[in-house]
């Protein structure tokens, strides 16, 4: 003697939804793995050019930047030429 035991009843629309669920996995195995095959060329083809640009940077020249300090004296030199001349206007 057998002994079955009874599934309890789905609603019609969650044998449906169970069928599209199955339906997008297989439909997207393929998309995934296309993805994944896609982004590996990129990242294998971008490596070599970013350290060949990070490589060319060490040689590129050094330019010195206006700094703070430059202004700084600028307008000392600039205080410093109005107290001398209100000094001699006194």
């Amino acid at each position: 003697m057998r002994v079955t035991r009874k599934r309890a009843r789905q609603p019609q629309g969650a044998v449906g939804l169970d069928r599209r669920a199955t339906a997008c996995r297989l439909r997207a195995g393929p998309l995934i793995s296309s993805f994944i095959s896609a982004l590996s060329i990129v990242l294998v083809s971008a490596v070599p050019i970013v350290l060949v640009a990070f490589v060319l940077t060490w040689f590129l020249q050094e330019t010195k930047l206006r700094g703070r300090d430059d202004k700084a004296k600028e307008m000392a030199e600039a205080a410093a030429s109005i107290r001398a001349q209100a000094a001699l206007c006194a």
